[in-house]
């Protein structure tokens, strides 16, 4: 044997003890959380032993801004502190005979405070950029804001985030996400674009470009997927 190859061996011995050690690791680690959690291919979510009604979905979501809800040419017809985010997770698939959960897809919609800070995105008349001022015009509404959406109980439901005029008691603009498109369980930061009420689409032109919401979001729902998969 030459000694490029015998050092060719050595190296691939190597690295199949390296890969055997992280392949008992991981064993290790699905054997764990197997005795913890059983996965529900028809949820598609982990649900808990200990608790077999316990579905181990999880939303978490921050709220970033919303831009070009109004503008100066088409300003708000609400005050910004009257603004506030509902979010929920919802079965949008319509009625159903046979659900694979039980009871509701999750908890009850949450509500956010109003905007921490808001502004006319687009500058100033003459075009010379703007400060962060509060000029009630809608092209910029910064929320910041933190919701957590747990037990979620199936992989097929969306979260959905309206834009609500509390005051006027009218949703301005919604937006939904499939979870299914989070199955992956890594931070998303996500620009969506919403669909304005019908009585906002009345009162600006048919080209007008709809308002995008900024968040960032992670949809846990299982610990042993992740390893499976790995092994």
């Amino acid at each position: 044997m030459s000694p490029r190859t015998a050092r060719r061996l050595h190296y691939l011995r190597s690295l199949q003890d390296a890969t055997s050690d992280d392949l008992r690791a991981l064993r290790v680690k699905y054997s764990a959380a197997l005795e913890a959690e059983e996965f529900r291919e028809s949820c598609g979510i982990s649900y808990s032993r200990r608790q077999p009604d316990l579905a181990l979905g999880l939303v978490t979501l921050t709220v970033l801004e919303v831009r070009s809800l109004g503008s100066r040419d088409f300003p708000l017809q609400s005050r910004p502190q009257d603004l506030k985010v509902v979010v929920k997770v919802a079965d949008l698939r319509g009625r159903r005979k046979h659900k694979e959960y039980e009871g509701a897809v999750a908890p009850e919609p949450q509500v956010s405070k109003p905007p921490r800070k808001f502004r006319d995105a687009y500058g100033d008349k003459d075009g010379s950029p703007s400060e962060i001022t509060e000029d009630p015009f809608g092209g910029l509404l910064v929320f910041s804001q933190c919701f957590t959406i747990a037990p979620v109980k199936t992989k097929h439901a969306s979260l959905v985030i309206d834009l609500v005029d509390t005051k006027r008691k009218t949703k301005l603009a919604s937006v939904s996400q499939p979870l299914a498109d989070l199955a992956h369980q890594r931070t998303a930061r996500l620009q969506l674009a919403m669909a304005r009420s019908k009585e906002e689409k009345a009162s600006r032109p048919v080209d007008c470009p709809p308002p995008v919401l900024y968040i960032k979001t992670r949809f846990r729902h299982s610990k042993l997927q992740p390893l499976k998969q790995e092994i």
